[in-house]
């Protein structure tokens, strides 16, 4: 028997049970936005998202950002040890990697 099923046999009493409220679920339900004023705040959020994006991007070519990006890669280059272990440093931008996709796609699995 798997996780769910046994989750789903132990709610199962629960799940046929009634609960008096006096019309509070109902209430509840009435109240909140309808979906189609939901989908338009969701597209909203994405407009203003993809201008604030926008927005940096060109600041950061604006004002040269890559100028700063070089220098600081060639400072770091030329100051890190010879002999410098990047093991770790490649072992975290890994797991940070792995962490960042994991975020995506179980944020796209929930959209889907």
């Amino acid at each position: 028997m798997t996780d769910n099923e046994l989750l789903d046999s132990f709610f199962q009493p629960a799940r046929q049970q009634q609960i008096a409220d006096n019309g509070f679920t109902e209430r509840v339900m009435d109240s909140l936005p309808e979906w189609q004023q939901s989908r338009s705040m969701t597209r909203l959020s994405q407009l203003w998202t993809a201008f604030c994006v926008l927005f940096a991007a060109v600041l950061f070519f604006r004002f040269v950002g890559w100028q700063s990006l070089f220098v600081d890669l060639f400072v770091f280059v030329r100051t890190v040890p010879v002999n410098y272990d990047f093991t770790t440093l490649l072992l975290s931008l890994m797991v940070i990697s792995w962490f960042g996709i994991g975020a995506v796609a179980h944020r796209a699995r929930l959209y889907l």
